[in-house]
């Protein structure tokens, strides 16, 4: 990508990355004057990478303009879960020492901590364009499947899963034939029933338990950051619901970010669904002015926008 990026073939957000692959051209590096600074890691996925922000308008990006003097990595890896926040926060504490770990939690985050953390493929075509491609599946009982070379490239390709028959793909080349496979594909749906849920609460319930014990040993302080879709801002879905009861009953301080958030200006178009620049810039401020209270008094609690753990 690097090669790519200064052959002007790929530009953009994609373009700014560190030796470690992360987000930022800054290395992850502790300065000598680190114990007179804030010290503070970004985890999570596509939303702190800084996806559908322009280069310089991302929420973290955001943080760091606002906090100058402040020592900031960006973790994001987008598509990635709790799971992978984990192994990413062993991986770099020991040697960054941040004061204050941020996570930044969408509910999908559900799905994507039952996926193995190398879920995806992440590389360049032949014509230097980006391949992101999720290696598995979870099947309707609730295994994981790893995909072939074959089915990743006819997803790569087409957009959707090869045909499972040479009746489907007769099917598939008339249009009678793909509105009654997708009309099958609808009827055969699985519901998201409760027990699935249920299933996924408990996994993400125990990343978050260890991930809140190898921050609070390390010395630091964990705050999430909850990240609604545009639905989400109006009524509040029982995902984000089940995410906020979550870290309430953990007892991990979050911001909930959806009363300052409007669904259409706040958000990239469809199909995009994260934050445009002005969504970014409103959890940049929020965040912010949570993370300077926290490093002038020493407590989370003093952010005015974190409820308490019996609110």
């Amino acid at each position: 990508m690097q090669s790519a990026c200064a052959a002007y073939t790929l530009s953009g957000r994609i373009c700014s990355i560190n030796k470690q692959g992360y987000a930022g051209s800054k290395d992850f590096a502790l300065p000598a004057d680190w114990e007179n600074r804030a010290c503070i890691i970004l985890l999570g996925d596509s939303f702190t990478w800084g996806m559908s922000a322009d280069a310089g308008s991302s929420y973290a990006e955001t943080l760091v303009r606002l906090l100058p003097q402040a020592i900031i990595w960006n973790t994001g890896i987008p598509g990635t879960g709790s799971n992978q926040a984990r192994l990413v926060f062993d991986h770099y504490a020991p040697s960054l020492r941040p004061q204050l770990t941020v996570l930044g939690f969408v509910d999908n985050d559900f799905d994507d901590n039952l996926m193995p953390v190398d879920s995806w493929v992440n590389a360049l075509d032949a014509q230097n364009r980006l391949i992101h491609l999720r290696k598995y599946e979870i099947d309707a009982e609730e295994r994981v499947i790893e995909l072939d070379l074959y089915t990743l490239g006819y997803i790569r390709a087409y957009g959707v899963f090869p045909p499972s028959s040479e009746l489907e793909r007769l099917l598939g080349v008339t249009r009678l034939g793909t509105l009654l496979l997708r009309l099958k594909e609808t009827a055969a749906a699985p519901m998201a029933a409760p027990e699935k849920l249920e299933r996924r609460r408990q996994v993400t319930r125990q990343h978050l338990l260890e991930l809140k014990a190898a921050v609070l040993a390390s010395g630091s302080e964990l705050l999430v950051v909850l990240v609604p879709w545009p639905a989400d801002v109006s009524t509040a879905g029982r995902r984000f619901r089940i995410a906020e009861e979550l870290m309430r009953e953990l007892e991990i301080p979050y911001l909930n970010p959806i009363s300052i958030l409007d669904a259409a200006a706040d958000f990239a178009a469809r199909p995009d669904r994260h934050w445009s620049n002005s969504g970014h810039r409103k959890v940049g401020e929020l965040l912010a002015d949570c993370a300077r209270r926290f490093f002038e008094r020493g407590d989370l609690a003093d952010c005015a926008q974190v409820p308490g753990p019996n609110r």
